[in-house]
């Protein structure tokens, strides 16, 4: 509006107004703009945009099943070395008692 006033209508239906309170700060900001020709377009949405998102190799449930099984198999190893290197240390510093 030449005010400066803004009508928003959502998707919704339901309009907005904005008011300007500018001009009463800044007395620069009360020019008019003039009228607008604008007239408002819709984008048309590409119908091929799903053949662009790459497929899925396994499903989430066998990619959980795999990450599951991975990071136990992490741990397992990892346990092992430990006990390994206790042992060696067992082996090297340990004196059973004089009695």
């Amino acid at each position: 509006m030449p005010d400066g006033t803004i009508i928003f209508t959502a998707p919704t239906g339901h309009t907005y107004t904005t008011e300007t309170h500018g001009g009463m700060l800044f007395p620069a900001l009360r020019q008019s703009t003039g009228e607008l020709n604008v007239s408002p377009t819709v984008a048309v949405a590409e119908t091929d945009r799903a053949l662009m998102m790459p497929r899925r190799k396994q499903t989430r449930e066998q990619d959980r099943r795999d990450r599951i099984l991975q990071e136990r198999r992490q741990r397992t190893e990892l346990i092992a070395e430990e006990e390994r290197q206790r042992q060696a240390w067992l082996a090297a510093n340990y004196e059973p008692p004089p009695f």
